[in-house]
């Protein structure tokens, strides 16, 4: 949920400006018109990344549900796991979005990631030592009503947040998607129990291979900044 309106205008003010005007209005959207959608289906979710200058792919996932991969215009990489859908193999009227990236945790301290977690704004960062990242993610659920404009506000706030904590790190890319043994976190001077060998759960997903390649892709010279300005 976001703080306050006003925190999503003064936030996303420092995105960016130029926004462009709002797409056509997908089926799945609940009034028409009114840029309400009660469901949502990967076609919305690209019209409104469009808006920003973000482009997306529709990514197939063998054994597991497709999942969008986004770019923003500076090489920044995240994804959307839409999820409850009427049909899961091509995320049509579904009623929850996941949108999740990750950063290698390389250089990375605990008071970090808490005083990242304590101020951003929509987004919750947890470190993933086994991977050797910080997956950084933000569930907005549409079922019930949601506004396009506040899933882009959302999206963009989102962005801005993963974008302060990459420009403040001085990280690598340097990650692995082997599960290890590790008697200590990879975040710096954090004691943890063993790593165990099974598959890592993040925001709810076993499958993180997505956030393991994003994480590969965020070097230190992408940017997830984006053009966007909030509607009056």
């Amino acid at each position: 949920m976001l703080k306050s309106l006003k925190v999503v205008a003064a936030l996303a003010a420092s995105v960016g400006v130029g926004l462009a005007p709002a797409a056509a209005q997908s089926s799945n959207n609940l009034y028409g018109e009114t840029g309400m959608m009660g469901l949502i289906s990967a076609s919305d979710v690209s019209s409104i990344m469009s808006e920003f200058g973000v482009t997306t792919v529709f990514k197939p996932r063998p054994g597991g549900a497709p999942y969008i991969e986004a770019s923003t215009p500076g090489g920044g990489r995240f994804m959307f796991h839409l999820v409850a859908c009427q049909d899961e193999a091509q995320l049509i009227g579904c009623q929850s979005v996941f949108v999740t990236t990750a950063l290698s945790n390389t250089g990375v301290a605990y008071d970090d990631l808490n005083n990242f977690n304590g101020n951003a704004s929509v987004t919750t960062a947890v470190n993933v030592p086994n991977q050797q990242l910080i997956a950084f993610g933000r569930h907005i659920l549409i079922v019930g009503g949601h506004s396009r404009d506040l899933f882009a506000a959302t999206v963009a706030l989102f962005l801005h947040d993963v974008g302060s904590f990459a420009s403040a790190r001085a990280g690598t890319s340097s990650v692995s998607f082997k599960a290890s043994k590790a008697p200590r976190s990879k975040i710096s001077g954090v004691q943890s129990i063993a790593v165990p060998e099974g598959p890592t759960t993040v925001f709810g997903m076993v499958d993180i291979s997505a956030e393991v390649a994003s994480a590969i892709a965020n070097t230190n010279d992408v940017s997830f900044s984006v053009s966007y300005q909030p509607k009056q």
